[in-house]
């Protein structure tokens, strides 16, 4: 059984380190903020929603919807279950596992259903999704936010998200709020009267609320400006925001050359207008924290090589800067808002390429130290170190390709260049990898050509002593020429170094030791299968089928008690590890009905 437990700001199972990696912060509901000011007609519209029925807010960038949606929160008695999309939620593995643990924040989820939802070798419309529907009906009336759904694009993604809208219970309430409209069928709730929709005309706000936000902020200009801000900004609430800040502290009324009517056109008048009348350590501050999609201070501090985050940041927030956004209640983690932050990190790159490069590889550093390595794959890309990024999509490529995480892998090798490969070995090999892991000859082949081919006598990102260990190893594992090329391969891989100098010595032991079981040589076999399974906690399914092995050499050997105890252990990791849907537990399966075929025979001898 998996448990879940608290490492840093994200939360996974303490024995699987394939989980998907889900941060709290984007499972809880968005702090509401000081200077939030109330919104009670879109509010009263989704207080009229019943269970059952399904709620869609569509609207660009600023416009309020999240903060709506927590107004709505604040004022409903049932609970909330906030799944806040990232980019990594475009895989509907992750993102049923996001949503899994988002329901987890407001009711007991079964942590068996949450190691299930975890395994790897399911199909995400077959499997997973009736085990997150099952969780949405033992939970009892609940309201499911799905906040920011335009980040879903692949189709897998999309068919799960429109899967849990049509099976969700009807004691849910399902959310789907984005800038664009949800990619699913909508129409059997609209005809049966079930669906709330709110887009850029429900979010606008009234020149009263235009008001309340430039008293917030400390803005108090006559009645006429307001009103007129309000109409060039055809009542868009960022844009309202952020001319409250361009124009707190003038008495004049707004500049008459203001544009209207485009709301990126806006953004970026209005933007630049906040950031022209700021010091230019404060400007240069937000544009190089940008860099970072949640930040603390000690984090901006290691970034960027200061020790003045902390004061930047709480000046920041004391001075009304609504775009940057508290993601906990003790103020350490924080954001900006979307369009801002995109804003900032245009003109960081505009202001010099070299300096936004040095601070983007800091943060992949920092990430990858942090256990995120997908942000830390981000960030390499993002500072063009093409080298480190295949790297760091390269570094669990064999466990991942093993126990059949091959979706992960794949996500971490499309952030790569196309040519990453002819570049990179790490990139090839991790290439050759998934193509092990999704049976497909022609990508190992091209994938072991091009290791070769880019090969400049380095050790590989995962410890691997060389290009050509690497290229032995994935042969080891395809026995494309035979069992007798098998023992060859893994030969070359054990006298690459022991266990110390080479992470896959034990790998190889535990094949060749396989392989030799399969040839009739039980001596060596043993021998070898039992030295290699001290080293593969890392690969527990291979680790299982060893096992699995020796109880098969103890049946032979008229063991059978020794038999029986191996299988057993064998069936608890693939039980632990989630791995009864990965190739390899069919021969661990195979080997236990054989034992206990024989146990079964026995204890009928004996009666008799």
């Amino acid at each position: 059984m998996t448990v879940d437990v608290v490492i840093g700001d994200f939360t996974g199972p303490s024995d699987d380190q394939w989980a998907p990696l889900v941060p709290l912060v984007a499972c809880r509901r968005p702090m509401a903020l000081e200077r939030t000011i109330p919104r009670p007609a879109p509010v009263e519209r989704l207080l009229g929603a019943r269970a059952g029925d399904l709620v869609t807010v569509t609207a660009p960038a600023g416009y309020g919807k999240t903060i709506t949606l927590g107004l709505w929160d604040d004022a409903d008695a049932r609970p909330f279950a906030w799944t806040c999309i990232d980019q990594l939620d475009d895989d509907p593995v992750h993102l049923l596992a996001h949503v899994a643990v988002a329901i987890a924040q407001v009711t007991d989820v079964d942590p068996g259903t949450m190691g299930y939802l975890r395994g790897p070798g399911r199909s995400p419309l077959q499997h997973l999704v009736p085990a997150v529907v099952d969780v949405l009906e033992r939970c009892g009336p609940v309201v499911l936010v799905i906040d920011d759904v335009h980040l879903l694009r692949t189709p897998a993604a999309v068919d799960c998200l429109a899967a849990i809208v049509a099976r969700a219970p009807a004691s849910c309430t399902v959310v789907l709020s984005g800038r664009t409209t949800p990619p699913v069928p909508i129409g059997r709730h609209r005809l049966a009267g079930r669906l709330t929709e709110l887009g850029p005309d429900e979010l606008r706000l009234s020149a009263d609320e235009a008001a309340a936000v430039f008293a917030a902020v400390g803005a108090l200009p006559d009645p006429s400006t307001i009103l007129e801000i309000v109409e060039r900004c055809e009542g868009w609430p960022g844009g309202v925001h952020l001319a409250a800040l361009a124009v707190r502290g003038r008495s004049a009324s707004v500049d008459r050359t203001l544009p209207s009517g485009r709301h990126r056109v806006v953004a970026d008048y209005l933007v630049e207008e906040v950031l022209q009348g700021l010091d230019q350590a404060t400007t240069t501050f937000l544009e190089e924290s940008s860099v970072l999609d949640r930040m603390s201070a000690e984090h901006l501090d290691e970034m960027r090589g200061t020790n003045d985050s902390a004061a930047h940041l709480a000046a920041i927030e004391a001075s009304g800067n609504l775009f940057l956004i508290p993601l906990d209640e003790e103020r350490r983690w924080y954001r900006y808002h979307h369009l801002f932050g995109e804003l900032l990190r245009s003109r960081l790159r505009a202001r010099g390429e070299e300096r936004h490069r040095e601070l983007a590889s800091r943060a992949s550093v920092l990430l990858e130290r942090e256990g995120d390595l997908d942000g830390a794959l981000a960030q390499a890309v993002a500072a063009g170190d093409g080298r480190r990024a295949a790297a760091l999509a390269a570094r669990d490529a064999l466990p991942l390709a093993w126990d059949g995480r091959a979706s992960l892998l794949q996500r971490r090798l499309a952030h790569l260049d196309a040519d990453a490969a002819n570049t990179f070995a790490d990139a090839a090999m991790a290439r050759a990898w998934l193509g092990v892991a999704s049976a497909d000859p022609t990508l190992i082949r091209a994938s072991l050509v091009a290791a070769t081919r880019a090969d400049d006598g380095s050790a590989l990102a995962d410890g691997t002593p060389s290009v050509t260990v690497a290229t032995a190893l994935v042969r080891s594992v395809i026995g494309v020429d035979g069992i007798l090329d098998v023992l060859a391969c893994c030969d070359v891989v054990r006298d690459a170094g022991s266990i110390a100098t080479n992470p896959w010595w034990g790998v190889a032991t535990g094949i060749k030791g396989s392989a030799l079981v399969q040839m009739g040589e039980p001596a060596e076999a043993r021998r070898l299968l039992t030295a290699a399974l001290p080293t593969l906690g890392s690969v527990p399914g291979l680790e299982a089928a060893c096992l699995a092995y020796l109880a098969l050499l103890d049946l032979d050997g008229g063991r059978l008690p020794d038999a029986a105890r191996r299988a057993d252990d064998a069936l608890r990791i693939v039980d632990q590890h989630d791995l009864r849907d990965v190739v390899p537990a069919m021969v661990i399966f195979a080997i236990d009905a054989l034992v206990s075929a024989r146990r079964n025979l026995r204890s009928r001898s004996v009666e008799s």
